[in-house]
């Protein structure tokens, strides 16, 4: 909005105003995620659109996520101890909980290629896809919880108003 409103303005500057002022001392480790996630895409182009197909986020690989998963602990750790920071941190990283959900098998995929590569096998996502699914929930919960200008109907709306994160995905693959 600031560019709109002024063109000639320092896109990093502005960046840097807004992730100092809305995450505090997580700024400078949100602006590195902002980075990986800009450098991701250019090094591994994917096509996104208003209703994607997740196997085309190939810029979304196991490698983007642990290198975010670590920034984003780095952030959390910088903010612990402030409520408000620690929720806006949390929500950060709901979209990459979300994706890392619908590209789970894509990635156990990029995993056993990788050991068909190195001449390895049984290697396996980086992550407990049923830790990140809780994660996904409760964020999502806290979220409209915290958005909910109506209180008192927040048990009826959350039944009604979970993304799909995932929930309903098949159970991980045991030959994996």
């Amino acid at each position: 909005m600031k560019l709109l409103e002024d063109p000639g303005r320092d896109a990093a500057e502005l960046i840097r105003d807004f992730t100092d002022g809305y995450y505090g001392a997580a700024g400078e480790a949100v602006r590195r995620y902002l980075d990986l996630l800009s450098e991701s895409f250019r090094s591994q182009p994917s096509h996104v659109s208003n209703s994607p197909d997740p196997s085309g986020f190939r810029h979304l690989n196991v490698a983007f996520f642990r290198a975010s998963s670590r920034i984003l602990d780095e952030a959390a750790t910088a903010v612990r101890g402030n409520r408000d920071l620690e929720r806006r941190v949390r929500h950060l990283e709901l979209p990459i909980d979300r994706a890392l959900l619908f590209r789970w098998f894509d990635l156990e995929d990029e995993v056993q290629e990788a050991d068909a590569e190195e001449g390895r096998t049984g290697g396996r996502v980086p992550f407990s896809r049923s830790e990140v699914l809780e994660r996904c929930r409760s964020v999502w919960r806290e979220q409209t919880r915290f958005r909910s200008y109506r209180k008192g109907l927040d048990a009826v709306a959350l039944g009604d108003a979970e993304p799909d994160c995932g929930w309903d995905l098949p159970p991980e693959r045991s030959n994996r």
